[in-house]
């Protein structure tokens, strides 16, 4: 996707790590300032987007004595903006510079954050050095061993948070599904009646357009949806007016379906998530799959885990399968 001149730069290391039993890292290449960052064979910045998008955790580290901005870190962080829920800010080399001077590297680098990100909160930044030597300045070493500490333990329980987000993921895929599905079958209860006799494609989406506010708030009262469960009223109805055979394509109210869907969000991943990675003392990941799986079990199990292994297989090869 990227081209030959990427793979030239892509390269791969194994190394005997407890950590990298359960996770894998992939570090990119540095950012470059002014103009440097044109002589890069390939799209950097897409690249970026292409391993964010596929990792469970992405770490922005910071050196304390290059704090610019640069062009290209700022394309980095718009691309990364969306993800924020899986981005660690890191100012890492920490003990290159005193106490006093790094306290203005650090209010330089949250006021730069804050310039390109514009979220309403302080994006939160860890303040440490990531080697194994003592540190040069030792003023604020309870701060840097705090900060490391929280990062690594973060690291090492990546797994379990990446079961528990995947699990999120569905409950959210499937409040979706049921807004869209509620949507879709409150359109066609109120189908007038001239729009199903004779089925007009162009009649069915001038209805549509005419009336979509109504329908579309109507939707939500009715079957009590929640605002954030909504998709974005207008990019909804382009899509559905884009169609073909729109008409036949609108379904039938389904009570049992709108049931399983509930089911799922209420009673069944949360069953999962206790089993798997919850408050409970059961292990990360299962050592076989339960015996009698519901069609709506089914479905999570295969939303988050995948097909079913066949055959028999060694514990750790299952547990690295399903990470």
């Amino acid at each position: 996707e990227f081209g030959a001149e990427f793979f030239k730069s892509f390269a791969a290391l194994a190394l005997p790590s407890r950590l990298l039993e359960d996770i894998s890292l992939v570090d990119t290449p540095g950012v470059l300032s002014g103009a440097n960052h044109k002589g890069r064979n390939y799209d950097f910045t897409k690249v970026v987007q292409w391993l964010a998008d596929r990792a469970d955790l992405v770490l922005l580290s910071f050196d304390p004595l290059k704090c610019d901005m640069a062009d290209e870190f700022k394309e980095i962080l718009h691309v990364l903006k969306p993800m924020q829920d899986k981005v660690r800010c890191v100012l890492n080399k920490a003990d290159t510079v005193g106490a006093t001077e790094l306290v203005r590297v650090y209010g330089a680098l949250l006021w730069n954050l804050g310039q390109v990100l514009r979220t309403p909160e302080v994006t939160r930044v860890f303040v440490s050095s990531f080697h194994e030597q003592p540190y040069k300045h030792q003023d604020l070493s309870s701060m840097f061993n705090d900060d490391k500490a929280k990062i690594l333990q973060e690291l090492a329980s990546l797994p379990r948070a990446t079961l528990l987000r995947k699990a999120n993921l569905v409950v959210e895929r499937a409040r979706r599904v049921r807004a869209h599905f509620c949507i879709m079958a409150h359109i066609q209860s109120k189908l007038p009646l001239v729009v199903r006799t004779f089925r007009s494609e162009a009649r069915l989406k001038r209805w549509l357009s005419d009336n979509w506010s109504d329908l579309f708030e109507g939707a939500r009262k009715e079957h009590g949806l929640s605002s954030g469960d909504m998709p974005r009223s207008e990019a909804f109805l382009a899509s559905l007016t884009s169609l073909d055979g729109l008409a036949s394509k609108l379904p039938k109210w389904d009570p049992e379906l709108v049931e399983l869907l509930d089911r799922v969000t209420s009673s069944d991943v949360p069953s999962l998530i206790e089993s798997i990675a919850g408050v409970t003392a059961a292990p990360l990941c299962p050592t076989k799959r339960p015996a009698a799986a519901s069609r709506s079990d089914s479905f999570i199990w295969r939303a988050i885990f995948g097909p079913s292994p066949q055959g028999d297989e060694d514990p750790q090869s299952k547990r690295r399968r399903l990470l």
